[in-house]
């Protein structure tokens, strides 16, 4: 029988991978930046180099920070590309 510690299966990697996988995107859209941010491999949140709707771009997501950044996927990110956590800007 494993003996695998309730410490090991919640780390916040594991915790987000769930999140992920669930469909919890407005939930981690919804909080703001967060201090020690743990972030998904870009493969994971399927990532791609050309957007599948030109309106869902990682440029008008608003998780997406000017140059290149993401606060929820690792790696550099280029504006006109796109991933399964868009989310639409707050309306002004």
């Amino acid at each position: 029988m494993n003996s695998v510690s309730s410490r090991t299966l919640f780390t916040r990697r594991n915790l987000l991978a769930a999140a992920v996988a669930v469909g919890a995107t407005p939930v981690l859209a919804a909080r703001a930046e967060p201090s020690n941010p743990v972030k998904a491999p870009k493969d994971r949140v399927h990532y791609t180099e050309m957007a599948v709707d030109a309106q869902k771009t990682c440029k008008t997501c608003k998780l997406f920070r000017d140059p290149a950044s993401c606060l929820f996927v690792a790696g550099e990110i280029a504006p006109h590309c796109s991933c399964m956590l868009w989310a639409a800007p707050k309306a002004a």
